[in-house]
């Protein structure tokens, strides 16, 4: 029985968890900047607050996104003849997929910021998806041929961008 695993980038959860503890670093250096605040002028102290809870609001938006991306994208693959175990590092779960759980494979892609990572979406005949981002695997140009390798389906060439249709669909 043939198999492979998929080269986990350890260091994209390494980088995330730094920025969440500088996050909440900042988020308490805020408040406890707000607590001890003498308050004189009210045009001086409302720009102050206003600022202030600006920095703390977008901080902690980064940290949530932060701890969603730990969570659900550290994603270890082991791919083989009879089924994929997708193993998440983080919340210590193993998922099975055999051949015939598998529905299908598209190719999508992310947009991140300004640039746009590829991506592979797993469907299960459960209704259950699992989205692989380039930047998480050190090997993820080989992903699609070792599919067709193992003998799963030959993922869907058409890559797919869930945005913009959702975006057509509201329309």
């Amino acid at each position: 029985m043939k198999e492979y695993t998929l080269k986990f980038n350890f260091l994209i959860p390494i980088l995330r968890i730094a920025f969440l503890i500088f996050s909440v670093g900042m988020v308490i250096l805020m408040v406890s900047w707000i607590l001890k605040k003498e308050w004189e002028g009210i045009s001086e102290d409302a720009v102050f607050v206003f600022y202030t809870f600006f920095i703390i609001w977008l901080f902690s938006l980064g940290a949530y996104q932060m701890i969603k991306g730990v969570l659900t994208e550290c994603l270890w693959i082991r791919i083989s003849d009879e089924r994929i175990v997708i193993r998440n590092l983080i919340l210590q779960r193993k998922y099975f997929l055999a051949k015939a759980d598998i529905s299908s494979i598209f190719p999508s892609s992310k947009k991140l910021g300004r640039t746009n990572w590829d991506s592979i979406v797993i469907y299960t005949r459960e209704g259950k998806s699992y989205e692989l981002i380039q930047f998480n695997y050190f090997d993820f140009k080989k992903f699609k041929e070792l599919f067709i390798s193992f003998g799963y389906k030959r993922p869907n060439t058409e890559v797919i961008d869930y945005y913009s249709l959702a975006s057509k669909n509201e329309k």
